[in-house]
């Protein structure tokens, strides 16, 4: 993929795609002022010479990037702990510690949060803003428009 100077691959067409969108994602997030340089189609001629004069184009969005999960990583990051004695403090495997690090991970519960914080001695702190607000601060690239709606009460 031009735009991210990487190679994808997947098992089909749509998780070629759903990869392309979130190495789009991505590099907005490493390289905010990229926008520009996303859009335009910068196809070198060696790989002009190999897409097939059939193919369709295909525009890509990138993927929406969860906040919590940014923040979960920069406190671990910011710790003493490795994510594995965290996923041992919390009785849990190593990959449930970097699923809730992954920023295209949307499933964290509150109670996992709050034992993720013990294990970090920090606290959880839960504000409810509005969506348009919370697409201004991330720049309005739409990245906190897929937050999934949950029901039930926290403990």
């Amino acid at each position: 993929m031009p735009a991210t100077g990487q190679s994808l691959g997947a098992a089909t067409r749509d998780g070629v795609i759903e990869r392309a969108r979130e190495a789009l994602a991505l590099k907005r997030l490493d390289e905010p002022d990229s926008s520009d340089h996303l859009r335009r189609p910068d196809v070198s001629d060696l790989l002009r010479h190999s897409i097939p004069d059939d193919a369709q184009p295909v525009t890509i969005t990138p993927a929406p990037i969860n906040p919590l999960s940014l923040e979960v990583r920069r406190a671990i990051e910011a710790s003493t702990l490795s994510t594995e004695a965290i996923a041992r403090q919390l009785n849990t495997g190593h990959w449930v510690i970097l699923r809730m690090m992954d920023p295209f991970y949307w499933k964290h519960s509150l109670v996992t949060l709050r034992e993720l914080a013990d294990a970090l001695q920090l606290t959880v702190q839960v504000t409810l803003i509005p969506a348009e607000e919370q697409a201004r601060k991330l720049g309005g690239t739409g990245s906190a428009g897929r937050a999934p709606r949950t029901s039930g009460s926290a403990p």
